[in-house]
């Protein structure tokens, strides 16, 4: 009970408190309060023109067949919007509509589960939710603006729910949810040319993408799929601008710089195969890949700064045999933390263009084992003193206690950095990366020499280990082996985990363990 008190206190510590307050107002508001019919006509809509943006994976399967995160579900007789069979995040995709831009969505077909959602709206409940409605009404202004639709009735739709939307806008959560919510107002500012609108929206992106995106280009929850989802919607949202004259202000000289900083962030995240890591929540087949954000901002003629790593705490290193990205953060940011890990001095690796450490990845937010398993420090390439983790993350999206890091070194030779995340001990860690090799040292500062340490190094499904003293691990397939020596270590062992390739989709793969007193230095030779 104490324990839960303490993870309690920790996470509302760190809350603002304009969360604490929305928080109380949002649980005092009715659904009904929520749901009540706007008595406003919708002004007239305006031509819009849009350069083509990017088309969605293929979710809509079948007749009333929706496949997400990787489970597949047919409605035999009436589409359920509220269908809650596998969990939150499977229905609010199905209320997204982004399967609207598939390649095989035609106009007809589009218009038919646009029309089903308007029969039954009255009666449903996540769709009345702020994210979904954000998400849900870009994707019709898209779908309508590319099939030239004119249809009273979703446009009166669209401006009830925009109206819903600027009344509940997610100031309890913010983070990435405010930011969608944004974008979102800033559409229907657009095809509506709704001045209350547009003021919230610009007001909101000014605030929230100047605090949200570091100097870097990094989005501030650190995450490379969050990332590129919210650099989607940012050049969706640069695109309506650009293309359709209206309010002349500083917003779209804002957006592009925005656009160009977030776009050299990705490249330096993006490896040589072309992969960007799943670090904290991130998982495949969710975001756009790099390629496709690549493409499109070149259509809108955004060009890429040239902006190293610094503000996110992420480094790269590379040469022609290898890329290596270290994580030398903490908690962040601290008010809005429901996608970070336990993770901190995390690394993973690519050599010859194909992946041999990497992080285990996110299959599920829903609240149990593997959700607990796989935000915590066992589950990356970094350090687990006693069993325990180096943050206190509980729940499904709650951190309490966090890691302090401090930066000791940060050079083009040497990255060090050191955290007290363990109690009444610290733990050490640098990286030193040379031609043909990168040298890991850690050492654990414990006074009462009770801490039992275990290095631990995800590798990657395809990588397997074929050799010991010194360790040799490859990839058969492609043929590429490199070499791994510990000096330091008392035991070492190898365990299989789940890696996660996809939302309720996870392999067998290889870890080492490496169990060692007060230092460890890894060498990998490439």
């Amino acid at each position: 009970m104490v324990k839960n008190m303490t993870h309690y206190f920790y996470a509302i510590f760190h809350l603002k408190l304009l969360q604490i307050v929305y928080r109380i107002l949002y649980l005092l508001k009715s659904e009904n309060t929520k749901k009540k019919k706007i008595k406003l006509s919708p002004p007239k809509t305006r031509p819009i023109i849009l350069v083509a943006s990017i088309n969605s994976l293929s979710l809509y399967v079948a007749k009333k067949t929706f496949s997400f995160l990787n489970y597949t579900h047919n409605f035999n007789m009436k589409i359920n919007w509220d269908y809650a069979g596998y969990g939150m995040l499977w229905t609010y995709n199905l209320n997204y509509f982004e399967y609207l831009h598939q390649n095989t969505i035609d106009k007809e077909m589009g218009l038919s589960l646009m029309h089903d959602y308007l029969n039954q709206y009255k009666d449903l409940h996540v769709g009345y939710n702020s994210y979904p409605i954000s998400l849900r009404n870009i994707f019709w202004i898209r779908f309508i603006v590319t099939n030239k639709i004119k249809d009273d009735r979703i446009n009166a739709f669209l401006y009830d729910t925009y109206v819903i939307l600027s009344r509940n806008l997610e100031y309890h959560l913010l983070g990435n949810h405010l930011l969608e919510n944004a974008f979102s107002l800033l559409f229907g500012a657009y095809y509506f040319r709704d001045a209350m609108f547009y003021r919230k929206a610009y007001r909101l992106l000014k605030t929230e993408l100047t605090e949200q995106i570091l100097n870097d280009g990094g989005h501030f929850e650190l995450s490379p799929m969050y990332h590129k989802i919210l650099l989607y919607r940012l050049l969706d949202c640069y695109n309506i601008v650009l293309n359709n004259e209206w309010v002349e202000d500083d917003l779209l000289e804002f957006m592009h710089s925005k656009c160009s900083i977030m776009l050299s962030w990705l490249k330096n995240m993006t490896f040589p195969s072309e992969n960007t890591p799943s670090l904290n929540d991130a998982s495949d087949g969710i975001a756009p890949s790099s390629i496709e954000l690549f493409s499109y901002a070149e259509r809108l003629a955004i060009a890429h700064a040239f902006t190293p790593l610094s503000d996110s705490n992420y480094r790269l290193f590379k040469n022609s045999k290898y890329s290596l990205i270290c994580d030398i953060d903490g908690i962040s940011p601290a008010y809005q933390c429901g996608h970070a890990h336990a993770d901190t001095f995390n690394f993973v690796m690519e050599v010859d263009g194909q992946p041999f450490f990497v992080d285990t990845g996110c299959s599920t937010y829903q609240i149990g084992e593997t959700r607990t398993l796989e935000r915590g420090t066992s589950s990356h390439n970094t350090v687990m003193v006693n069993g325990g983790n180096s943050s206190q993350v509980w729940a499904s999206h709650r951190v309490g206690r966090r890691a302090k890091v401090t930066v000791l070194e940060d050079t083009e030779y040497c990255l060090k950095a050191q955290h007290n995340g363990y109690k009444g001990m610290i733990h050490c860690r640098s990286f030193s990366p040379k031609d043909n090799c990168v040298e890991i040292v850690d050492k654990i500062i414990d006074k009462k020499r009770r801490s039992k340490n275990v290095a631990l190094y995800h590798l990657d499904y395809s990588v397997e280990v074929i050799n010991k003293n010194p360790y040799t691990i490859a990839n058969l397939e492609k043929q590429i082996a490199i070499k791994i020596e510990f000096t330091g270590a008392v035991d070492i062992n190898i365990s299989e985990y789940k890696q996660a390739i996809g939302f309720n989709n996870s392999v067998n793969a290889k870890c080492i363990c490496v169990i060692f007193n007060e230092q460890l230095k890894t060498t990998i030779t490439v």
